[in-house]
Parts: C-alpha cells; sequence; structure tokens
C-alpha cells in the first residue's frame, strides 16, 4: 500500500493555489530530460544515422539532457563504453555542439542492481561507475558524460520491506561512496567546482512513507548517526533526485472511462510535495519522472491519454511546482526514449528505422514480472 502525501486539506490549499494562477503569466518551463536505456540506446549508437536524427529530434523536442545507459548491457551481451568508447565519444559530442549535456545512466537493464546496495556485490557497483570516469579522462572534454543518473532500485530485493532498518543503510552506504568517487574525479581532472558532475539516483516516490521508521545512518564510523526520514537522507547525500512520479494526472483525476474512480488525489503533484519541500529548504535540485510506456494500471502513465492531455496535466503541475517550490523544481524526465515517440507518433524509432523490441517483460507493458522471489513493484505503482 502506498500512502497518499498530502491531507484532503493540503490537496485542496494545492488546488486553491492553481487556481489562484489562472489568468496569470504563463510558467516558463525548465528543458525536459529523458531516458534512454541500451535496447535502445545501443542500436543507436551503432549507427551514426540514428544518432544524428535522434538527437535533432530531442533538440526539437526541448529534451535537453539525456540520460544514457553507460554500463554493461545483459540482454546485447557487450559493453560499447568498455569496447567501443569512441561510439559513446561521436554521440555525445554531437549532443555537445547541439546545446545539450549527456548524463550517464545506470540501472537494472538485466543486470539485477537492486543487488548492488549488498556489501558482496558493492563492488560490481563501484566497477561499473569507474569504467564511466576512466573513459571521461580518457576523452576529450566534448566527449565526456555531464554527470551520472544511478537507477538502482534497491527496493526490488525481496527483503527490502522487512530489513528496512539494514538495507536502508546499505543503500546509503553505495550513495555515499558514489559521491566519494565522484568528487575524486573532480579531483584528478582538477575540478574544484563541486558542483559539477551531477550524481543523482532516480528514487520512487514513496520514500516518504509514513509506515517507513527514521533510518539512523552516518556516513563514516566516526560520525553519530542521524536518524531522519529516507529521502531525507537520499537529498542530504547526492546532488540532485529524480523522482519516479508515476501519474497520468497533476492533482486530481477525472472519469476517463478507464475504471479509476474519480477524485482520486495522489497525483504528480502531492506525490512529489515532501521532497520538494525538503529540498526547497536545502538547495537540491528536483526533478519529476513521468510515465509514458504502457502499463496495467491506467492511473500510472500518459501512453493511453495521449500528449495532449499530458501536456495540458504537466502544465497544471508545473504552475504548482515553481508557485511552491521554486528553489527546488528543475524540470520533467520522460521515461522513456522509445515510448514518447510512440506516444506523440513521431521521431526517428517511429518513421524509417526498425528497432528490435525490448526483451519481453522489461517495460512492464501489462503484466507484473516476478523478480528476487517476488512480484516486481511496477515504478510509480
Amino acid at each position: 500500500m502506498r500512502v497518499s502525501r498530502l491531507s484532503w486539506s493540503g490537496a485542496l490549499c494545492l488546488f486553491w493555489l492553481l487556481c489562484a494562477g489562472v489568468g496569470g503569466v504563463a510558467a516558463q518551463e525548465p528543458p525536459r530530460s529523458i531516458w534512454l536505456w541500451s535496447q535502445h540506446g545501443f542500436p543507436m549508437l551503432d549507427s551514426p544515422a540514428l544518432s544524428t536524427a535522434s538527437l535533432n529530434f530531442l533538440k526539437q523536442k526541448d529534451i535537453q539532457t539525456i540520460y544514457l545507459y553507460a554500463d554493461l548491457d545483459s540482454f546485447h551481451k557487450k559493453s560499447i563504453i568498455a569496447d567501443e568508447p569512441e561510439k559513446y565519444r561521436s554521440f555525445i559530442a554531437g549532443a555537445h555542439s547541439r546545446g545539450m549535456k549527456v548524463f550517464a545512466l545506470f540501472g537494472d537493464d538485466g543486470r539485477d542492481t537492486e543487488g548492488w546496495i549488498l556489501p558482496e556485490r558493492q563492488g560490481e557497483a563501484v566497477t561499473a561507475f569507474q569504467n564511466m570516469f576512466d573513459y571521461n579522462k580518457n576523452s576529450q572534454p566534448n566527449e565526456r558524460f555531464d554527470g551520472a543518473n544511478m537507477d538502482v532500485e534497491p527496493y526490488l530485493l525481496g527483503d527490502w520491506d522487512s530489513a528496512l532498518t539494514e538495507r536502508a543503510p546499505q543503500y546509503l552506504d553505495l550513495s555515499a561512496t558514489f559521491m566519494a568517487m565522484k568528487h575524486q574525479y573532480l579531483n584528478d581532472i582538477g575540478e574544484t567546482d563541486a558542483s559539477q558532475f551531477p550524481v543523482g539516483p532516480a528514487t520512487p516516490f514513496w520514500f516518504d512513507r509514513t509506515d517507513y521508521p527514521d533510518i539512523a545512518w552516518s556516513e563514516d564510523s566516526v560520525s553519530q548517526p542521524v536518524s531522519k526520514r529516507l529521502y531525507q537522507h537520499v537529498l542530504d547525500i547526492y546532488d540532485y533526485i529524480s523522482i519516479l512520479d508515476y501519474r497520468d494526472f497533476a492533482l486530481t483525476r477525472d472519469d476517463r472511462g478507464d475504471g479509476v474512480a474519480a477524485g482520486r488525489t495522489d497525483g504528480i503533484i502531492n506525490l512529489a510535495a515532501s521532497e520538494l519541500s525538503y529540498a526547497n529548504t536545502i538547495g537540491k535540485p528536483v526533478y519529476i519522472g513521468v510515465e509514458t510506456i504502457p502499463i496495467s494500471l491506467p492511473y500510472v502513465s500518459f501512453y493511453e491519454d495521449g500528449p495532449d492531455r499530458m501536456e495540458t496535466e504537466l502544465a497544471i503541475a508545473l504552475e504548482a511546482f515553481q508557485q511552491n517550490w521554486p528553489d527546488a523544481f528543475e524540470g520533467f524526465v520522460l521515461h522513456d526514449f522509445i515510448w514518447y515517440q510512440r506516444l506523440i507518433n513521431e521521431g526517428p524509432f517511429i518513421h524509417g528505422i526498425p528497432v528490435p523490441e525490448p526483451a519481453a517483460g522489461l517495460l512492464l507493458a501489462g503484466a507484473i514480472v516476478t523478480l528476487a522471489g517476488r512480484p516486481r513493484r511496477p515504478r510509480g505503482d
């Protein structure tokens, strides 16, 4: 069960704030970002023509940052960053020439990266992250990744809920390791600005669940552990977060004839309120992820609603975010590259260049798949 973030009164307050903004100056949206996994990212890297078409398409859609998968791909059985780094160099240089950024993306893609938080597997995570830094150090400045997005999803471990007080600190330990590696990299290249090369995780919206206990954690064995909500620790550690804020409505859902009762209030705004509020206080950026992949739960993805409905709901959320948390909200992140094109029915993967479909079950396009001996939670459930 996921617990609603705001009470009815809180939701109504946000509703009236939105109404008060009607008729005013339209909110200016920051450029968007997008996730690009190996299933389509690797074929794109293999094709200069497709890379060029993809970058031109993203530029046209004002998508400024690409989260591009940068690890071993268990489905294609290869690691382009290790074996064919020139393909990344060409793509990243092309993105930079268009004024875009490319973040290295790490996550499952058949790697079971939720297990990276376990002490016996943290070495895998360190190796994967270090490979990317080694790539950067061996590349020209215009060919380097600009940051990283860590989509590790530790909550997919079978005992995440039952062993939370053990697993959450392990996740925070790994997060602190990632950040220490980032600072070592900056030192190695002579960069003194610690804000460079931002590193942040993709986090579920429910890390602020009210039934989660406070987590006692310290970054080292000397400091006294501090008890905080899990999402607060995560924001303290990383440079930014991207919330998997997967709903197809901003505030209150209307009746769309899909079996979901009208009046649901756990929308994009409410589910991100705790994280945005804390981030606004400590000055950390928050990106809001939205889903375009078809999902069996009709209120999670915009795929069945179409692009016009998505833009309407995101405009409502944008105004609320900028009015209430202007120092935290940094923009929307679309999940993901291929399905966004299918949603709007345009783009290089729609017209002219066939690409193999992702592995069965990976996209959760219907049934909930099984992982680690239990049902896997769809992103955004």
